[in-house]
């Protein structure tokens, strides 16, 4: 069976001045199609960034990323162009980070904001795209997900946006969900829910 995900040799540093700093050294993992896997580790020891590298979203000027491998099913992550890899994130990949703040556009209802994403990414109608969002608000707990999406971003409560962007990241069923303490920042009831959603 092909691995979902294959990473050999990742390695992350820390630019600074005249010398690197290494902070992830040769990571290999490789996960299975449908598996849920946990990457464990102390604070500050690089899972995040691991996250972040997978992505391509670490800040070129602060870090240096390579790997010996780094393939998602068939696809070669390290032979594809920087347009190539942005596309790829969404329906390819996608994240669901720690803070739904830094995620969501203050200037933009939630329903508009996640239906432009996913008529993009999905190819769908308008109205296809509004019954996507509005199931996906629905599977993370949210029994109003009309009013919901049309609501804005400062209106709503840390814990629900997070559970929007479990919504957003669900609607476009990636082939790659990457998680990094998706359920922080929620109480127990809608954990348990956002777990069986993330299975």
């Amino acid at each position: 069976m092909t691995a979902c995900l294959q990473v050999r040799g990742l390695t992350i540093d820390l630019n600074g001045g005249q010398q690197q700093q290494r902070l992830v050294h040769g990571l290999d993992f490789d996960l299975p199609p449908g598996s849920l896997t946990g990457l464990v580790g102390a604070s500050g020891s690089g899972k995040s960034l691991t996250a972040l590298a997978l992505l391509d979203l670490l800040d070129r000027r602060l870090f240096t990323y390579r790997a010996d491998r780094l393939r998602l099913g068939d696809i070669d992550l390290l032979t594809l162009s920087a347009r190539a890899r942005r596309q790829l994130r969404g329906q390819g990949m996608a994240a669901i980070f720690q803070d739904p703040s830094t995620a969501l556009d203050p200037v933009s209802t939630v329903g508009r904001q996640l239906q432009r994403v996913v008529r993009r990414q999905l190819n769908l109608s308008t109205s296809d795209a509004r019954k996507t969002v509005q199931q996906a608000l629905q599977a993370v707990g949210f029994e109003d997900p009309q009013a919901i999406a049309r609501s804005w971003p400062h209106e709503l409560s840390g814990g629900m946006r997070q559970r929007i962007m479990i919504a957003h990241a669900h609607a476009l069923r990636p082939r790659l969900l990457i998680a990094d303490e998706p359920t922080t920042a929620l109480d127990t009831g809608n954990k348990q829910r956002v777990l069986r959603q993330l299975q």
